[in-house]
Formats: C-alpha cells, sequence, structure tokens
C-alpha cells in the first residue's frame, strides 16, 4: 500500500503512531486527521527503492520529556528508550510478550502503547532510518541516521535499551 506505520516515541509511556505516505512524503495522524510538514530530505540517504523489500522508516523521537536528555544523547550519538527494569527486549518473542512483562511491572493494564514502542525499537527499526528528533509537539530539534541494530547494557546508568545515532543536525 502507499501507506507505512511509523512508530512515535520518546519513551515507553509517551507513544503516537503515524503514517507515512511514501507518495508524498508526509506524516499524517489518522486520529487527527492532520497532514505534517514533508519529511526532511536527509543529505547522503538515497530514496528508497520501492521494488525492494526494505524502505528507510522515518521516527519521530523526543529525548525524554522536554527532549532533557537531548544534549547527552546527541554528545554520545545514541538513543535510548525505558523503562530498564524490563531487561534485555531481545528475549521477547512477540510484542504481547512485551505487554505482560509490563504489566507484570507496572500493574495490570494492556500497555499497548509502551509494547508496540518497545517492540519497534528492538525489532523494526533498522541502519539507515532517519531519526527526528523532537521537543514537545512541534519543535523538531535535530535529526540523524539509525547506525546499528538494538543495544542493551545492563551496566549503563540509564536508558540501557539503545542505539548508536550519526546525529548529522543538531537544534536548540
Amino acid at each position: 500500500t502507499e501507506f507505512e506505520k511509523v512508530g512515535i516515541f520518546g519513551n515507553a509511556r509517551t507513544v503516537s503512531v503515524f503514517v507515512y505516505h511514501s507518495a508524498f512524503r508526509k506524516l499524517w495522524n489518522p486520529e487527527e486527521k492532520k497532514v505534517y510538514k514533508p519529511i526532511l530530505k536527509v543529505e547522503g540517504v538515497k530514496e528508497p527503492d520501492h521494488n525492494t523489500s526494505r524502505t528507510i522508516r522515518y521516527w519521530l523521537y523526543a529525548p525524554g520529556e522536554g527532549a532533557k536528555y537531548w544534549d547527552k544523547f546527541y554528545d554520545e550519538g545514541i538513543i535510548g528508550i525505558g523503562p530498564n527494569e524490563i531487561g534485555n527486549l531481545n528475549r521477547f518473542n512477540n510484542q504481547d510478550e512485551i505487554g505482560f512483562k509490563l504489566s507484570q511491572l507496572w500493574g495490570e493494564g494492556k500497555h499497548s502503547n509502551d509494547s508496540l514502542a518497545l517492540w519497534e525499537f528492538c525489532r523494526v527499526m533498522k541502519p539507515g532510518d532517519i531519526i527526528i528528533a523532537k521537543k514537545g509537539t512541534r519543535s523538531y530539534i535535530g535529526y540523524g541516521i539509525v547506525l546499528t541494530d538494538y543495544l542493551y547494557d545492563y551496566d549503563r546508568n540509564d536508558y540501557h535499551h539503545f542505539r548508536k545515532v550519526s546525529w548529522k543536525s543538531k537544534g536548540e
């Protein structure tokens, strides 16, 4: 189809789902029935070859509430997602298993947005995808290219779940 689902996440508690319309290079939020600005044209990233199965995905990313981790993540060349207490995401076979574990940690509930964010961060996002960092709902503060698959490091002080990113632009 012309539409590709793109997970939008900041941390495991702030998730929105948008779709990417490849013909127009715009983000569309079906709940708001609103089209957002055209996606950034990123130097050094080729247009997707629609004859192959691999399409570059664009991800909006909030580096913590109010972008409080933006400088740290930019300097480290990473993006991270919580919660740490769930452990290595590679051990889960599907989103439902993540949701079940979140229910054990946080109490009953589906936790579907949180489990989707974690699943997509671990299994759907790929090297070559574009990260658009945001602050709040209206400010874009930078963008970069995902360099690695999902990484887990229990010894990090925070954000044990992360990926390396080559940040190309920094604002605010």
